[in-house]
């Protein structure tokens, strides 16, 4: 959400409204690693995490709501978000048996948490707390965390990071879940998940940054859209940076909510903005995405979001389903076990601060044709890399040519249905043939002598 967020629901009020904590990349080669030797179940067990902020209400957490998320391709759920009531010990007990029913994780909310780290409560308490909350949520196998607040400010990070260090000796293999708030960082965002990373030594870390405005005819003019889009992509390029140079990998949320906040007013995303960015985050390195907001706040500020704010499927619940389930969770999937090298934009006149503008590097030695975003992975190899090359227009058709470089020899396509690579013929002039619709984006394996 943007710095100044208007008067009602904001993430951070909507999280005090559920009686929230007050706590409130894959990775390439950089500086000595800051994540902990033992990974988070969540982050290491080869599925995409797909998850989202404010599930359904107490009311709703129902078999058919969750066997409803389990549809839509999500694969966790973060409990007690954005004005949720299902936090603490009975509502949780209440959630963890339907995430397991239908093959979700659960990122629990608990109250007890938010004494941890807190001048509050004497030092020599902490560690019991936190081991009596990892006792009542241990037994259920849906369990994967706690979450311990969202779009925490500077002065917050040492709870959390107590609470991270806790978790990680008692329950090493369960995440401390955290959001970063994209906004707060304005140009020096590296510098603010720079010391986030200082302050807590995170598993991994998160953020959001919306950036699809509604034209209203007083608000968010062409110009005001195209820097919103701009800044997306400056925070999407400082947070790989930093997630390549700590070894943390990096989350963030999507917008899937109409929504006003300050001066600033956000569309309903259409079938190509949905598509656009997963691909745009996909392309930055993003381990794991999250939706703002599942189930609508309503009120004066909301309209709809993944559901409704009486639980009706909107459009974009229909979207999810499809590109999370044949495409996210496959390209997803491949994409964890790759290494991002490089991100660049091709045919942009103005590129956003922090990103690079596409040169030969080798594999690919000239473009032509529509803006793409054309990124570059590894998975420890000398004679192969993997080119993911995304659409930059959520809304028209991209066609270019990608002339690969002398020493490649094969190039080959992921093909999501089958999880396959497929081969793929190069025009005369040796350049893959590249056409995708809106927001959408390719995969592609090539190979050296």
């Amino acid at each position: 959400m943007p710095a100044n967020r208007g008067a009602r629901l904001s993430r951070r009020e909507l999280l005090a409204a559920a009686g929230g904590v007050a706590l409130a990349a894959s990775l390439g080669p950089g500086r000595a690693s800051a994540a902990p030797a033992t990974v988070p179940d969540i982050l290491s067990n080869g599925v995409f995490p797909i998850g989202m902020f404010r599930p359904p209400p107490l009311s709703q957490t129902t078999d058919a709501r969750y066997q409803e998320i389990a549809d839509a391709g999500f694969t966790f759920v973060s409990a007690g978000t954005g004005g949720c009531d299902v936090y603490n010990l009975a509502a949780n007990r209440t959630l963890l048996p339907l995430c397991e029913n239908h093959g979700l994780l659960a990122i629990v909310n608990d109250t007890r948490m938010g004494q941890v780290g807190a001048s509050t409560t004497p030092q020599d308490q902490w560690q019991p707390i936190t081991q009596a909350v990892l006792n009542d949520y241990n037994p259920y196998p849906a369990f994967a965390g706690l979450h311990t607040g969202d779009e925490p400010v500077p002065s917050q990070y040492a709870p959390i990071g107590t609470a991270v260090r806790l978790v990680r000796q008692l329950a090493p293999t369960k995440l401390v879940d955290n959001n970063l708030a994209g906004y707060f960082g304005g140009p020096d965002w590296g510098g603010v998940v720079q010391g986030f990373i200082d302050q807590v030594h995170p598993s991994y870390f998160s953020f959001d940054r919306y950036m699809l405005l509604m034209p209203d005819g007083y608000h968010n003019t062409p110009a005001q859209q195209a820097t919103a889009e701009s800044q997306f992509f400056t925070t999407l390029a400082n947070s790989r940076l930093k997630s390549v140079a700590n070894g943390v990998p990096f989350w963030c949320y999507l917008q899937g909510v109409a929504h006003h906040s300050g001066a600033n007013y956000f569309r309903h995303p259409n079938y190509g903005e949905t598509i656009w960015q997963i691909n745009a985050a996909l392309a930055y390195g993003a381990r794991g995405l999250q939706w703002f907001t599942y189930w609508s706040p309503g009120g004066a500020d909301f309209g709809d979001a993944v559901l409704t704010v009486s639980g009706a499927e909107s459009d974009v619940y229909g979207y999810l389903k499809h590109f999370q389930n044949d495409y996210l969770r496959p390209m997803g999937k491949e994409l964890l076990t790759l290494t991002t090298e490089r991100t660049a934009h091709f045919g942009e006149k103005t590129l956003p601060s922090a990103v690079i503008g596409f040169s030969n590097d080798g594999w690919i030695s000239a473009i032509s044709g529509s803006p793409v975003i054309v990124t570059r992975l590894n998975r420890n190899s000398t004679k192969q890399r993997w080119i993911f090359v995304a659409n930059r227009s959520y809304s028209t058709t991209a066609t270019a040519s990608l002339a690969v470089g002398p020493a490649v020899t094969t190039v080959e396509e992921f093909v999501n249905a089958s999880q396959t690579y497929q081969p793929t013929p190069l025009t005369s002039a040796r350049a893959i043939s590249y056409q995708c619709t809106p927001g959408t984006a390719r995969l592609y394996r090539l190979t050296t002598a």
